[in-house]
């Protein structure tokens, strides 16, 4: 049997009313979902794209 490999496909953090996503390995992206539930845009936080050199992608808000 070959072997399992475990990671996490999102990682979230919750604070100050707002949905910070760190890190979102669904191909399609976990935002749209989170719009869809109900949260606002406005509080959703990207806050893995810092990672990615953010400056390529537009402000972006960070609570780093």
């Amino acid at each position: 049997r070959g072997k399992r490999v475990r990671g996490n496909i999102i990682y979230i953090t919750l604070g100050e009313g707002k949905v910070y996503v760190e890190y979102d390995g669904i191909e399609h992206g976990i935002t749209q979902d989170l719009i869809d539930q109900g949260i606002p845009q406005n509080n959703i936080i990207l806050g893995h794209l810092w990672e990615m050199n953010a400056e390529n992608f537009g402000e972006v808000e960070s609570n780093y």
